[in-house]
């Protein structure tokens, strides 16, 4: 009680009443703190308005929620732990919250957050991209059979707009190569669909369909625009090829057969072939 003067009036002092009087006065004091206390509390209560927390409105949609899978795929599977330098939460933030008003506008998201890790052989396919590549690793597909590719890195690109698909090859007795197909031909159109600027299986998804139906492409040969109409049918390909070739013996100088094999692209089809090409060597 020495912080309260005897003469303040806040509490008796103990030489001017009894014990059980002092110990009333406690009491009533400590019960009019807490009353005060309460309505204290009850009035600032009444006084400051409370402000409402609104909640950042985001509608979880389909889109997002592959957003999410994507992301948590690539952090629960990728081995590069600093995911490239890139401040990967952040990244996953600003695909999932994201407000996406189509499907290609959600590729386009997830493609740009994977290519950020700097890892060419880690990247988003889209479901006709995945489409493509499952049907190159069966070898089977209703197509015109011509293989195709992104500007190799020693083209000289001042001319060809980045991301142009070229025809690598066409595959032997195909419908490409009889509608006239030419490797190094620049896909510009196919079926009405502007393919300038899409990666090579999104191009090949396009030129497949069904069989009997025609897929009708521009290409650019030679700085000239060239109409190309081929039929689609059942394509089977072919990743293999071999054959012989004359070598002179350093030794000796007899000339030999030598026979080889050449893999161009591995699919389910890749052994069978190659062990064809090897039993015909032997023959």
């Amino acid at each position: 009680f020495d912080r309260f003067p005897p003469d303040s009036g806040s509490f008796p002092s103990a030489s001017s009443c009894s014990d059980k009087d002092l110990i009333q006065s406690t009491k009533k004091s400590f019960i009019s703190l807490v009353a005060s206390g309460f309505f204290s509390m009850g009035v600032i209560g009444l006084f400051i308005p409370l402000t409402p927390v609104i909640a950042e409105d985001v509608v979880w949609t389909d889109r997002n929620r592959l957003a999410a899978e994507t992301w948590r795929a690539v952090d629960e599977g990728y081995f590069d732990r600093t995911f490239g330098g890139q401040d990967w939460f952040k990244l996953r933030q600003s695909v999932v919250k994201k407000k996406y008003t189509s499907d290609n506008e959600l590729y386009q998201s997830l493609s740009e957050m994977v290519s950020k890790l700097g890892d060419k052989y880690t990247r988003y396919l889209t479901p006709a991209q995945y489409e493509a590549l499952v049907s190159s690793a069966t070898g089977q597909l209703t197509g015109i059979g011509m293989e195709l590719e992104p500007v190799p890195p020693n083209e000289d690109k001042s001319k060809i707009p980045v991301g142009t698909t070229i025809v690598a090859r066409t595959e032997d007795g195909s419908p490409a190569e009889a509608a006239g197909l030419q490797r190094g031909d620049i896909i510009l159109n196919v079926d009405g669909t502007v393919a300038d600027r899409l990666s090579p299986e999104e191009v090949a998804a396009l030129s497949r369909g069904k069989e009997g139906t025609k897929a009708s492409l521009q290409v650019s040969r030679n700085g000239q625009v060239v109409d190309i109409t081929a039929i689609r049918r059942p394509i089977t390909l072919k990743g293999t090829s071999s054959g012989q070739i004359e070598v002179i013996s350093s030794q000796k100088g007899k000339k030999l057969q030598v026979g080889f094999v050449k893999i161009r692209s591995f699919s389910s089809t890749t052994k069978d072939e190659v062990t064809r090409a090897l039993e015909a060597m032997h023959r």
